[in-house]
């Protein structure tokens, strides 16, 4: 298991776009489902959160802005909300503010 974010609170994701920089590479981290993937994010008001990133939603959109950040993920700013309420919604991910 990685040592980031050992202390960071998990980020719940919600219909309101939220704008978040990326910290780091992508990491492992255990959950109660077995090894998921994660992210080091912070807010735009500083506060550091740990993003779980195992939706396939999340990676299509990380994965597109960071092809267009020239393979880097760590600085990169981005927005994500879910499509809906419901728990099984699709995740939407847009370029932030530079």
């Amino acid at each position: 298991m990685s040592e980031l974010n050992q202390d960071v609170p998990r980020l719940r994701v919600g219909t309101e776009w939220i704008d978040l920089t990326l910290e780091a590479n992508p990491y492992v981290v255990v959950t109660v489902r077995g090894y998921a993937a994660a992210l080091a994010v912070r807010d735009s008001s500083g506060t550091s959160h740990e993003l779980l990133a195992g939706a396939g939603s999340i990676c299509e959109g990380i994965e597109l802005l960071r092809e267009e950040n020239e393979g880097e993920y760590e600085g990169l700013k981005f927005k994500i909300r879910r499509e809906s309420a419901e728990r099984t919604a699709r995740y939407e991910i847009e370029e932030g503010a530079a």
